[in-house]
């Protein structure tokens, strides 16, 4: 891959990413590898309350308790801040999310859509 050391530490993640996502890693961009809940949900939140163009937010499992309405309601502070804002969830495995939660996120203009809908 262009620019990346042959045998490299960076050439074995951009080849697991090539190969997880189809495509090859664009520079300028970064990824984050996040290991527990508390700090992940720490700079996820960090990350969305900085993004001034757009956010992509995909997650399996969406709840409508406490931290699934802390970073609805930051999602939608975004959208209303004129961001645009995707949110894309799986419908297995947020089934028993409240439509009040979704239905929140569209009125203040975030594009939500289920992958897998049932």
């Amino acid at each position: 891959m262009s620019g990346i050391a042959s045998g490299s530490a960076e050439q074995s993640i951009a080849c697991a990413i090539n190969r997880a996502a189809g495509g090859r890693p664009i520079p300028g961009n970064q990824v984050d590898l996040l290991i527990d809940g508390p700090d992940a949900y720490r700079r996820m939140l960090d990350v969305i309350a900085q993004a001034s163009r757009w956010i992509h937010f995909e997650n399996y499992i969406i709840r409508s308790d406490a931290v699934g309405w802390r970073f609805a309601e930051l999602l939608a502070a975004r959208a209303r801040a004129g961001v645009h804002v995707r949110v894309l969830y799986d419908s297995i495995g947020s089934l028993s999310t409240a439509r009040k939660l979704w239905r929140f996120l569209r009125e203040a203009g975030v594009e939500v859509r289920a992958f897998n809908p049932i």
